[in-house]
């Protein structure tokens, strides 16, 4: 273990000295993301709380439903123009979106375990990571075999939406993507299982708007993300427009502990605001039990740092329920973002658990009792469709949990829907997951030095989304462990 723990140590310093001394080296294989923003956290957000009872948020569009699209062998066979507005696609098939575009009747279903999809069949190396390897271009983009789809979608902004900025937010594309909006080129992604976001703002209009989606099947990202599934490829997971107020909780980091005297509590609203310049902005946490009680409040006015409006609200609970498996009570919290006057200008409502983590003795304690885990490993799958579940289905496996005395739940082998980790609040169900085969299992090594542009970068983004909203003295991802 140590001569392996030394070879990866030995592969980052080689890496540094690569990125220092020989800038001869094209290192264009470290980009993985063009136009891509920042990871944040998972917080919904409203005007005011009368449209936190409406049934749909006016702030959110799905794109959901029936696409445009087309299935390519390779990246030559692909239709280059696909993305210009007067692109004539009377010759592309319907698709529905999210889904897997194996199980829409193209290409083909693939099971893999431990080796790379291609081993057997073609050699390819990371870039740099042999003395015998280049930048290994054309490696995935000049292959015989590496489907695209390219999808369109047509469609109009709501009303509601209309006169703010706009992102759009692709919760899953495997494996890599190229977007454009109305023939103007976007941005680029690949990472299949977090949320890729977008700024729509310079290219959308009210009516008449031409989304365009590219899907590569393998990209350098393939390196990373092998794990022992089957494999596919498309948009499945949900595509969702969002419009951005003026003034924005851009992230926010909830961190609810419970004392040692296991009654009283704490919480800690690490919050970064997006505003206009010189904007005055007051951040108002109000904290309700489940009978709606208020059991605590404070504010604090924002302070300008690197173009941002930033700011802790850190205060105490008097008196707080634990939070654990057996009983998950989850507290509401709200963050309401105001103006000079006192007007609300953005509202966030998040639940969060009251918990303590602690390991005494080599032995896990929560809340000062013995915690004892009986876990399960868990993937996202329908016999019908693929990684590409439902609501229901993921009601169906909480509700099964529970009904088998399961308090844990590994998301095998990737960060899972969204949804998921809030269900698992709400049922006393704590999570985690870390996994990538070819990267552990074959020699314990970096096989390629763009491994470690995808493990720094991608994992920081993973736990930013999984891990920025709750926290613990342990740490692990998902549910009230962190998100």
């Amino acid at each position: 273990m140590a001569k392996n723990l030394s070879n990866i140590i030995l592969m980052f310093i080689n890496f540094i000295i690569l990125c220092i001394f020989c800038p001869i080296y094209d290192m264009s294989f470290l980009a993985f993301r063009v136009n891509q923003l920042d990871a944040h956290s998972d917080h919904c957000y409203y005007m005011d709380y009368a449209d936190m009872e409406k049934s749909e948020n006016p702030l959110m569009q799905s794109l959901n439903g029936q696409w445009e699209f087309a299935f390519s062998k390779n990246v030559m066979d692909r239709p280059e123009n696909f993305y210009e507005e007067n692109f004539d696609a009377s010759s592309f098939d319907k698709i529905m979106v999210p889904g897997h575009i194996e199980l829409a009747g193209y290409d083909k279903i693939r099971y893999i375990n431990t080796m790379y999809p291609w081993e057997g069949k073609e050699y390819h190396r990371g870039a740099y990571s042999m003395e015998s390897t280049g930048d290994e271009a054309g490696m995935f983009s000049e292959a015989e075999y590496n489907p695209v789809g390219s999808y369109i979608k047509r469609f109009d902004l709501s009303e509601q939406m209309r006169e703010k900025k706009i992102r759009i937010c692709f919760e899953g594309v495997e494996e890599a993507m190229y977007l454009w909006l109305n023939g103007q080129f976007v941005g680029y992604a690949e990472d299949s299982f977090t949320p890729s976001e977008f700024d729509l703002t310079p290219f959308i209009r009210e009516k008449g708007n031409v989304l365009a989606v590219q899907v590569h099947k393998m990209s350098t990202a393939a390196f990373l993300e092998d794990q022992d599934f089957f494999r596919f490829f498309g948009i499945f997971r949900n595509v969702t427009l969002k419009a951005v107020p003026e003034v924005h909780l851009e992230d926010v980091w909830f961190q609810p502990t419970l004392n040692k005297d296991n009654v009283s509590g704490r919480v800690s609203v690490k919050m970064k605001v997006s505003a206009p310049e010189g904007k005055k902005v007051s951040a108002h946490l109000v904290l309700k039990d489940r009978e709606n009680n208020q059991v605590a409040e404070d504010n604090i006015t924002l302070e300008e740092k690197a173009g941002s409006l930033v700011g802790v609200i850190d205060t105490e609970v008097g008196s707080v329920k634990a939070w654990d498996n057996h009983c998950p009570y989850l507290y509401h919290a709200y963050v309401e973002l105001r103006g000079e006057d006192g007007e609300i200008l953005e509202i966030i409502p998040y639940d969060i658990g009251f918990r303590r983590l602690e390991m005494i003795d080599k032995v896990i304690y929560l809340n000062g009792k013995r915690l004892v885990i009986t876990g399960v490993n868990r993937h996202e799958w329908s016999a019908k469709t693929g990684r590409s579940i439902s609501m229901d289905e993921m009601t169906a496996d909480i509700d099964c949990m529970i009904r088998n005395n399961i308090n844990a739940v590994r998301t095998c082998h990737y960060p899972d829907q969204i949804p998921w980790y809030y269900m698992c609040d709400n049922a006393g169900i704590q999570t985690g997951n870390l996994l990538f085969h070819a990267f552990l299992i074959q020699h314990l090594k970096l096989k390629m030095l763009c491994i470690m542009r995808n493990y720094h970068q991608q994992e920081e983004q993973f736990y930013a989304y999984t891990e920025q909203s709750e926290e613990s003295e342990v740490s692990t991802a998902g549910g009230v462990f962190g998100r």
